[in-house]
């Protein structure tokens, strides 16, 4: 698991997501992304670029969580990646159930996120397991 669920802008997003796709060896790739807060007017497009770059790399899932981050999810589908794929959540919690429920090992996972979207309670729920 890469935990880099304390802060998030644009810039730290793309650079945690070039981290997951050149990682060897897993068995699926997934990014929980959560909303990328304080952003103002760009926040839509902001969101929407990381979902862009979703699609064009080689990320197996994408979990959303906030509301903000269904423009991720929104601009992965424009970009062609599968809707089958795509789990979006309103919060850490129910994001972090749905992982519980279907991680597999061998998957590489990113959780990353601003802070007051809570992502480390993802984290947490993971590793009590």
């Amino acid at each position: 698991m890469l935990n880099d669920a304390y802060n998030a802008n644009p810039a730290s997003m793309l650079a945690a997501l070039r981290t997951l796709c050149v990682l060897k060896g897993a068995k699926r790739r997934v990014a929980v992304l959560g909303d990328m807060l304080e952003l103002g007017d760009y926040a839509h497009k902001a969101h929407m670029d990381i979902g862009t770059l979703i699609a064009e790399n080689s990320i197996d899932i994408l979990v959303t969580v906030g509301k903000q981050s269904l423009s991720v999810a929104e601009g992965a589908k424009a970009a062609g990646f599968s809707a089958d794929c795509i789990f979006s959540f309103e919060n850490s919690l129910d994001a972090a159930a749905h992982l519980k429920d279907k991680a597999l090992a061998g998957d590489i996972i990113l959780v990353k996120g601003s802070r007051g979207i809570c992502m480390e309670e993802i984290v947490r729920a993971l590793y009590n397991d």
